[in-house]
C-alpha cells in the first residue's frame, strides 16, 4: 500500500489559498507595535499566538537571535499548544501590525477554513525547530 502524506502546503495550493490573515482580522484583535517593542518575553506565560499582519519580529532565546516572522507567519504558536511558559522572546524588528488570536479565535477560523489546521502545525513545526537549535 503506498502512503501518501498529507500536507498542508498540498491542502492550499495557492498563495491566496495560504495567506489566512483575512479571516484572523474578523476573529481576532489587532494590535499596533513600535519598533524595539517586546510582543512577549521568555517565561512569560501563554495566553495567545500573533498572526503578522504587517512588519517583522524578530524571535530571541536567551538573547541570541533564533528566527525572524514575516508577514504572513505566526509567532507564539508553541506556547498556545503545550501551554507552557513562552521558550523564546519576541520583538517588533519594525513597527507592526500583528492579530492577537487566543484558542478560541484559532477554533473559529479552523470552522470557516480547515487548512489552517495545516498551517499552524507548520508553524508550530517551524518555531520548535527554531528554537531548539540554541537548546
Amino acid at each position: 500500500m503506498n502512503a501518501q502524506v498529507f500536507s498542508y502546503e498540498g491542502a492550499a495550493r495557492s498563495k491566496e489559498e495560504r495567506d489566512f490573515r483575512p479571516y484572523a482580522r474578523e476573529v481576532g484583535m489587532v494590535m499596533d507595535f513600535a519598533r524595539g517593542e517586546f510582543i512577549f518575553r521568555e517565561g512569560d506565560a501563554p495566553r495567545c499566538m500573533y498572526l503578522v499582519l504587517k512588519g517583522s519580529i524578530e524571535v530571541s532565546k536567551k538573547g541570541r537571535k533564533v528566527e525572524t516572522v514575516h508577514e504572513g507567519e505566526t509567532v507564539g504558536t508553541l506556547s498556545l499548544i503545550d501551554g507552557k511558559p513562552r521558550a523564546a522572546a519576541a520583538q517588533a524588528k519594525e513597527a507592526c501590525e500583528l492579530v492577537v488570536l487566543d484558542k478560541q479565535a484559532v477554533l473559529s477560523i479552523v470552522r470557516q477554513c480547515p487548512n489552517f489546521v495545516w498551517f499552524v502545525l507548520d508553524e508550530f513545526d517551524a518555531q520548535l525547530h527554531a528554537t531548539n537549535v540554541l537548546q
